[in-house]
């Protein structure tokens, strides 16, 4: 609500990434927040705005706290202030909300909601705190930005070889209610865009890819009559004016650097989409409700900035721990290979794609051991050192991250009984592989277990080539796999 932008916000929670979360949140409304670690500190917090002349109008108070708890801290509130000036309150607890909302009544506290917390219905707590109507539950659950509310439903095709970063920008667009296609290189990309229809309303282009790179792809896709005028935004690490001549030159539109800000690609798809006659519905992904934080991730992480990677992937913890996993199981095997040794432009591709990773999953020691690397291979300086250092930095991000977030993927195994079809989505794999990597990848887990039954072999190859993203390789297991189903089912109807 355009009346509450700006609001200045206080979060009191002893839990640091419960509270990094709220206040992450609160900050995606448009708020000005400060966080509090206990009473006390809040009590300080309250005091020092108030000598200021910059009052807070809203407090979010935990419940229970070490030393004064949030029923205390309230009372504490409203006696250093007066009842005239005591900013609206709001109370958190993990215990059921009819005991929640008893004792927050008894302390004059306006609303009470239990842990976890989801988006949506924080919102609405609020508004209804100050009055306002809350919003209509069939929005997204994340604030839609206002950059985007004439280009709901606008269809956008994200051309870039990693795929983590491919499901940070997908949940990032999906969260703004825009529609998302991948392709993992220049040459898919060229693929979707061949017909006339292809649909794509803006292209979001890596320029750092194997084989053909984002400006040869972009100087390929213009060299169609029917792509002159279609948007295509660059995105790379690099952030010079040459490196921004260059986008330009190749027929790129605009220039965004990464780690991906949130705000700056919203602002770009806004102003580079054309308005739409009827904006599409917004849309909804399914499952839309956001877990709260703890129900999904640990308190912290050595070496993460969970509310920087939270940021840049739209708030989603879930999201965000499946893109921590990915990461982990990735680049394990990164730091013997950087030991070993590489040739100076191996080492220089390893190294610009594991910084924007880490960026946009907010691992900043990483980032910086990257950068590090490359100024020391622009330089005349031995890499040597600064390389070890790197590998180091790897070796305990994925470890410290298996370590805290154990893997929740179900285990790979024969079953028992009968075949229960799954075998058959495989023939939509090839399509999803040119297209929606990461559809593709969701798809394989969910029938990787039947394949494995009656292809054990071949399954074990492909899970293998799909994970190191070796696409043809994994096109051919694929066809070997789908040739035989026919055979395979029948034998198994006989010996029913």
């Amino acid at each position: 609500n355009p009346d509450l932008r700006g609001t200045k916000a206080l979060v009191v929670e002893d839990n640091r990434t419960t509270r990094e979360v709220l206040i992450h949140m609160l900050k995606s409304f448009g708020f000005e927040v400060t966080g509090a670690a206990s009473g006390q500190a809040a009590l300080l917090s309250v005091e020092l705005a108030t000598q200021n002349n910059t009052p807070f109008e809203l407090v979010i108070l935990d419940w229970k706290m070490p030393g004064l708890d949030g029923i205390e801290t309230s009372q504490a509130i409203r006696k250093m202030l007066g009842e005239q000036s005591t900013p609206h309150m709001l109370m958190v607890s993990a215990h059921t909300r009819r005991e929640l909302s008893e004792k927050a009544a008894q302390a004059g506290i306006e609303q009470a909601l239990s842990k976890p917390i989801h988006r949506s219905n924080l919102f609405n707590a609020i508004m209804g705190t100050f009055g306002h109507q809350p919003l209509d539950t069939v929005r997204t659950v994340q604030q839609v930005s206002p950059d985007l509310a004439r280009v709901q439903g606008a269809r956008i095709l994200v051309v870039e070889d990693n795929e983590i970063n491919r499901q940070v920008i997908r949940e990032l667009l999906e969260q703004g209610g825009l529609r998302v296609e991948e392709a993992y290189s220049g040459e898919a990309a060229l693929n979707i865009l061949s017909r006339r229809d292809h649909g794509i309303d803006l292209v979001l282009m890596d320029i750092e890819m194997p084989g053909m790179n984002g400006y040869e792809t972009c100087k390929r896709l213009r060299q169609r009559d029917f792509l002159q005028q279609l948007p295509v935004l660059a995105m790379t690490a690099h952030a010079l004016q040459d490196d921004r001549d260059k986008s330009f030159a190749a027929g790129m539109n605009d220039h965004l650097v990464k780690p991906i800000d949130p705000d700056a690609v919203y602002k770009a798809v806004a102003r580079w989409v054309p308005a739409r006659k009827s904006p599409s519905r917004i849309v909804r992904k399914k499952n839309s409700v956001v877990p709260d934080i703890v129900e999904v991730l640990p308190e912290s992480i050595a070496g993460l900035d969970f509310q920087a990677g939270l940021r840049r992937i739209g708030g989603n913890p879930a999201t965000y721990r499946k893109a921590l996993l990915r990461f982990a199981k990735r680049y394990q095997t990164i730091p013997e290979k950087l030991r070993q040794g590489q040739s100076p432009e191996e080492l220089r591709q390893t190294v610009h794609g594991i910084k924007g990773v880490a960026g946009n999953l907010g691992a900043t020691e990483l980032a910086e051991c990257c950068l590090e690397v490359e100024q020391e291979l622009g330089g005349n300086g031995s890499p040597l050192p600064r390389v070890a250092r790197l590998a180091d930095c790897i070796e305990t991000l994925t470890s410290s991250i298996t370590t805290a977030i154990p893997n929740d993927t179900l285990p790979v195994g024969p079953r028992q009984g009968k075949d229960t079809g799954q075998c058959s989505r495989l023939a939509d794999l090839p399509t999803l592989l040119d297209s929606d990597i990461a559809t593709a990848l969701d798809t394989w887990e969910e029938i990787r277990s039947d394949v494995k039954v009656h292809f054990p072999a071949l399954a074990t190859g492909l899970d293998a080539a799909l994970q190191q993203f070796r696409i043809e390789e994994a096109k051919e297991l694929i066809s070997q796999i789908v040739c035989t189903l026919p055979e395979k089912h029948t034998e198994q109807e006989k010996n029913a």
